[in-house]
């Protein structure tokens, strides 16, 4: 399932397989990569919630659209669901029928509360854009055997004694993911695009997650423009019970 993202802008530097991380602000932990699909901040810090949501959807992202498009052909009778399609009222329509879920688009996570964690959507009507939060998801009843989280940092969240992490991956195991593919940093939107076709090349041949995901990883570490860990090594994933 695709939605907006844009291109990926590498720095240039001598060492083009290792990331930048110099940069100032609040983009500093970004380095030059733009654009990311999403934050780790707390929705209710410096500017507002709004501001935060609008700068994740003001940031086009056309390798999602292109990689839910690739993702889809994959998969028989599949459902693509990109731009103004890609509605929380239609995602939550078609998820508890999908055997494989496949989100990309901006994600971000609240390491305070982290049932506000969220996917960015598409707006119905006048909203520019929806969100799905974690909380929300809680109540979701899905059936998927894989939920893929191809966002920023959908793996993280917030952890708790006895509990550990919660946040959108908790989320979605709870709802009723069998595997859950999630992220632990912001990710490049071109090197996931490739990733992610990697990764179901593999898991269709009847590989399992793990194994489909190591499979695509040592496919982009084999490819110099890829090889730095920045551009494979931030997903991971998450098995829920049996």
């Amino acid at each position: 399932m695709g939605g907006a993202r844009s291109g990926d802008l590498r720095p240039a530097e001598k060492d083009e397989t290792k990331p930048s991380r110099d940069g100032d602000g609040a983009n500093a932990d970004r380095g030059s990569y733009l654009p990311i699909r999403g934050s780790y901040l707390p929705i209710r810090g410096i500017g507002g919630v709004s501001s935060i949501f609008d700068q994740m959807a003001w940031t086009p992202l056309p390798g999602a659209k292109a990689e839910g498009e690739s993702v889809s052909k994959q998969f028989a009778e599949s459902t693509l669901l990109t731009a103004k399609d890609a509605t929380k009222a239609k995602l939550w329509a078609a998820g508890p029928q999908a055997d494989v879920l496949h989100i990309a688009t901006h994600g971000y996570a609240d390491p305070e509360v982290p049932e506000f964690s969220g996917l960015l959507l598409a707006g119905e009507g006048d909203e520019p854009y929806s969100v799905l939060t974690a909380n929300e998801v809680y109540l979701w009843n899905l059936q998927a055997r894989l939920v893929t989280l191809s966002a920023c940092q959908t793996g993280l969240g917030k952890t708790v004694d006895g509990e550990g992490v919660l946040g959108l991956t908790r989320a979605f195991l709870y709802a009723g993911a069998r595997d859950v593919l999630c992220s632990l940093w912001p990710v490049s939107d071109e090197s996931t695009k490739k990733l992610m076709e990697a990764f179901y090349a593999a898991w269709q041949k009847g590989k399992t997650t793990e194994e489909a995901l190591q499979e695509a990883q040592l496919a982009l570490l084999k490819d110099k423009a890829t090889a730095h860990p920045f551009y494979w090594a931030a997903f991971v994933a998450v098995r829920g019970p049996r």
